[in-house]
């Protein structure tokens, strides 16, 4: 199911997108981003965007 992402989301979006951040060269981020820094960027973005997530049972 796609659906709006939200700042309860935070954690399992740290644990995809930090692998990637350690493991790649795919972002331009250095360090791994914390659940709180997530979830901040979480509650900016959806102001006036979207943000979706997929969600797999």
């Amino acid at each position: 199911m796609i659906r709006n992402a939200s700042t309860e989301d935070a954690e399992a979006i740290c644990n995809i997108y930090n692998h990637y951040i350690i493991n790649t060269i795919i972002t331009f981020e250095e360090e791994p981003v914390s659940i709180k820094e997530m979830k901040d960027r979480i509650a900016k973005v959806t102001v006036s965007l979207p943000w979706f997530i997929l969600e797999k049972n």
